[in-house]
């Protein structure tokens, strides 16, 4: 179906009836929609300011976090000073003179140990070469594992360093430069 806007180039708006029918009876023409009613358009009256929304801000609150630092303590070694008399049988009276003694704290050590070792840690870990080699640790109480050690050596007076690659004890795996023996990772 279509919709009649003219009947014989007369416009709509022109027409008040057809054959004595008034326009707005006749919805129909030859089974077209016939000059429908328009629907209004609703217009601002000029000067009419149309309302423009307004965007209100809102300020959201910053959190600020304050690190407190914690204090760490530091050992301090300290020397222990023990009186030792000194007898003087010669002598009636004397005061005796104190001897200073030192206490060690700690000495370094170097400890035997079985270790896997290889040019990478998937190497060592996979327990292809075993040997004994020998840990510098820096205390002699230290238990002798890789986890406390310095270096690694080839011989007990710990002098003669280990060839350069990874090194485990089964557990975790670490790289040996020659200088500096670093935790490289588990096995």
């Amino acid at each position: 179906m279509a919709i009649i806007t003219k009947l014989n180039n007369v416009l709509c708006v022109n027409i008040s009836k057809i054959d004595n029918v008034l326009k707005s009876n006749a919805k129909f023409f030859d089974d077209n929609t016939f000059c429908p009613t328009p629907t209004p358009t609703p217009t601002t009256p000029v000067g009419t300011p149309t309302p423009t929304p307004t965007i209100t801000l809102t300020q959201t609150p910053t959190l600020t976090r304050t690190l407190t630092p914690t204090p760490t303590n530091t050992p301090t070694l300290t020397q222990t000073l023990t009186p030792t008399p000194t007898p003087t049988s010669t002598q009636a009276g004397s005061t005796p003179t104190p001897t200073p003694t030192s206490t060690t704290v700690c000495s370094p050590g170097c400890c035997e140990i079985e270790l896997w070792y290889g040019r990478d840690c998937f190497a060592a870990c996979g327990e292809q070469n075993f040997g004994l080699f020998f840990l510098s640790i820096p205390c002699n109480t230290d238990p002798c594992t890789l986890a406390n050690a310095t270096g690694i050596f080839v011989n007990a007076s710990c002098t003669t360093k280990a060839e350069n690659g990874s090194y485990t004890d089964g557990v975790d795996c670490y790289d040996w430069d020659g200088t500096s023996l670093t935790y490289n990772s588990p096995c």
